[in-house]
């Protein structure tokens, strides 16, 4: 947003691109719009995006964070869309040093080489450290209005913010959840299980997620809101398991090994756990594919979150 601002200064029409994946993007471009008086492109990267995190040319971050690879990317793609549009320069909001392991002098300088045509990326924010840019050599851009702000200390962008009455003002690398240690988890957990199926890493952000061992996986919902994710992307194939009678929790099976059968009296017992205390047994679980319903099962007593804590291997 700051950067927007400083390149506005300038007398400079802005459009912005809001790079979207199933781990991060902009949800209201709209508001975005109004704040800073202009247009945002969307572009979403979910598909290519997954080769990015699991073959990181320049690795991870402190966590499942890809980082250096995924900025690359998404400058590739925006110095793309510039040709395409006939506009004169790519900027971005980074500061030098604020993370230290994709805004380093270094990685700033693998992402520009890696993205392409370097010399038309801007980094309005700290381009007094950097290497001039083809926009400020040509008089595009007047070096003298952009800045020279390093380090991870908040106190000049705080300052800016103020200048430009930006009360809303987001903290840096905020919403990708891979940066998060507990999904960042369920990322490797499938990574290690060899598991390249794109839907399978859209589900780490619902419900809970419990391996009865290196291959069989099941996903069980918190609430409606996790209920209704995992129905737009269960399909008619997938195993769950849900309580046709009483409110509760669903789960749905996947095994990454070919043959492997699931454990239906396990995921039962493990599912009846999360029964609310309130409700009374014998509790009925039906299990389905599609809207098929495979077979029923009856547990008759309520299940202590103790004992179902030896059924399963990990839960993340």
């Amino acid at each position: 947003m700051l950067a927007v601002k400083v390149i506005q200064e300038q007398n400079i029409e802005v459009i912005g691109l809001n790079f979207k994946s199933q781990f991060f993007g902009l949800t209201d471009v709209e508001k975005y719009e109004r704040q800073l008086n202009i247009k945002i492109k969307t572009i979403d990267i979910t598909k290519p995006y997954l080769q990015i995190l699991l073959h990181p040319k320049h690795g991870y971050g402190k966590n499942a964070n890809p980082c250096i690879d995924c900025h690359a990317y998404m400058i590739e793609r925006a110095v793309e869309i510039m040709h395409k549009m006939g506009a004169k320069f790519v900027f971005t909001g980074e500061v030098l040093n604020e993370r230290p392991f994709s805004q380093n002098f270094k990685s700033l300088s693998i992402v520009g080489a890696q993205g392409g045509d370097e010399g038309y990326l801007v980094r309005p924010l700290s381009a007094k450290f950097l290497k001039k840019s083809i926009p400020e050599q040509t008089g595009i851009l007047d070096r003298d209005k952009l800045y020279a702000i390093s380090g991870r200390s908040r106190k000049k962008q705080i300052e800016l913010a103020e200048k430009y009455n930006i009360r809303d003002f987001p903290q840096p690398g905020g919403g990708c959840v891979l940066t998060d240690p507990s999904f960042s988890k369920r990322v490797f957990s499938l990574k290690r299980a060899g598991v390249t199926d794109l839907r399978q890493y859209m589900l780490i952000k619902i419900g809970r997620h419990i391996w009865l061992d290196d291959s069989v996986k099941i996903v069980v919902t918190r609430h409606k809101e996790d209920d209704d994710a995992l129905g737009v992307l269960l399909r008619s194939s997938d195993t769950v398991y849900e309580f046709p009678e009483i409110p509760g929790p669903r789960a749905a099976a996947f095994s990454y090994k070919r043959g492997r059968h699931f454990p239906d009296d396990v995921i039962s017992r493990i599912l009846a756990g999360y029964v609310g205390k309130k409700q009374r047994p014998p509790f009925v679980i039906n299990k389905k594919r599609g809207r098929k319903i495979v077979r029923t099962y009856s547990i008759d007593k309520n299940i202590e979150s103790s004992e179902t804590a030896g059924l399963y291997k990990w839960k993340e």
